[in-house]
């Protein structure tokens, strides 16, 4: 059994940081996804992705991280992220590549 996937959601005037931690996979793919079209339904002007604490990333999850992306394009949302150096979500995001496309920022990179 993998690790549960949590999404803690703190919304600020200037940015809302979404803290993503466990598997994000297909059965947490659709989690992360709401939370981040949530942010831009509540005109957030900017969405930070903490991607520290996942453990593993597949291309289901990175493909509903994709799809909410376009979601804040949409609605003029800015979005980055922040995964460190080596872990597993910047490798494969990076594979993928599409860590411009996600505003992929290293480990002390926390905050936009």
């Amino acid at each position: 059994m993998g690790d549960l996937l949590t999404v803690e959601r703190d919304a600020a005037a200037e940015v809302t940081r979404l803290t993503v931690a466990g598997e994000l996979d297909v059965a947490g793919g659709n989690v992360v996804r709401e939370a981040m079209e949530q942010a831009a339904l509540d005109r957030a002007p900017h969405v930070h992705l903490d991607l520290r604490g996942i453990t593993f990333l597949d291309s289901s999850g990175l493909a509903a991280i994709l799809a909410a992306a376009r979601t804040l394009d949409q609605h003029g949302t800015a979005l980055s992220a922040s995964a460190p150096p080596g872990s597993e979500a910047r490798l494969v995001i990076e594979m993928a590549g599409v860590d411009r496309l996600l505003g992929l920022r290293g480990e002390g990179a926390a905050t936009p």
